[in-house]
């Protein structure tokens, strides 16, 4: 994890952030919108054309984040998908995040 400097100034406003947008979904999303500040996140090209999001959560289910996959194929995440496997990735980059943060 970056400490100190601009990078690591960067990645805390962006989680916090994260936080914030996490907290506005109830389950996985899969389908072509994102808000503006995600897709900032993200290069200008390949033009990103479809999105997952799922909420990063502590151990009492409280978002601390928000993990987002993205592709410039319009087909790669859709409505209609079954998110079971998306939402078990985000227990388990939660619990390896939170592991992380605790030895550091």
């Amino acid at each position: 994890m970056a400490s100190g400097g601009g990078k690591g100034r960067r990645a805390l406003q962006r989680a916090q952030r994260g936080a914030g947008l996490a907290r506005n979904l109830v389950a996985p999303y899969c389908g072509p919108y994102v808000n503006d500040e995600v897709l900032s996140w993200f290069p200008a090209t390949p033009v990103l054309q479809s999105f997952a999001q799922v909420a990063l959560k502590d151990a009492a289910g409280q978002p601390f984040g928000i993990l987002v996959l993205a592709s410039d194929d319009p087909q790669r995440f859709t409505f209609d998908m079954h998110t079971q496997y998306l939402a078990q990735i985000g227990e388990l980059v939660s619990a390896a995040l939170l592991s992380a943060l605790e030895a550091a």
